[in-house]
């Protein structure tokens, strides 16, 4: 298995972990939006950063836009009441990872770790706000709770990326080196 399949099942597992245990507990526990931005979704803008170093000559929009997809797919079909987030899911995440991706690239001369974080404030924004929007949209979630789990989950996706960034960051520092 290659480093690019390995962080695309590591960002497919995290989406779906997300999806499926945010429409599980959402109606009793609205935060878990919060925790899940931290663990999960923090993850999935970094491996996002990751893959978009990994594919930027190579057909990044359409090969990211698939995954996303796939990861929505995936998502309903391990648990079909998780489709309304799924498919918040779906249309946050080609939002953000268009912010993000733009953020990404405009930080190119800087490192690797201050290209991530610096494009997860972006990424992190946009699916908040786009994601709680469209689940309250759906009926998934109150509108009244929308702006104050925006602003946890954008901090916690923040948060949570920055870790998941040096986690990652010696092997995708060691790929930036073998580019060059």
């Amino acid at each position: 298995m290659t480093r690019t399949h390995i962080l695309i099942a590591a960002y497919l597992a995290a989406i779906v972990i997300a999806n499926v245990t945010t429409a599980l507990l959402i109606a009793t526990w609205p935060a878990v939006v919060i925790v899940n931005a931290a663990l999960w979704i923090g993850a999935d803008l970094v491996l996002r950063d990751a893959l978009h170093q990994t594919w930027e000559q190579r057909n990044l929009w359409r090969r990211m836009a698939a995954l996303i997809a796939t990861g929505s797919v995936l998502s309903a079909l391990v648990n079909l009441a998780a489709l309304p987030v799924a498919l918040a899911s779906c249309i946050a995440f080609l939002v953000s990872g268009a912010g993000d991706a733009l953020v990404f690239a405009r930080l190119r001369r800087y490192s690797w770790l201050a290209r991530a974080n610096g494009s997860n404030v972006a990424g992190a924004i946009l699916d908040s706000i786009v994601f709680l929007s469209c689940l309250a949209a759906l009926g998934g979630l109150p509108w009244a709770l929308v702006p104050m789990l925006a602003a946890g989950q954008s901090l916690a996706k923040i948060a949570g990326g920055a870790v998941w960034s040096v986690v990652l960051s010696g092997r995708t520092q060691n790929v930036e080196r073998a580019q060059r």
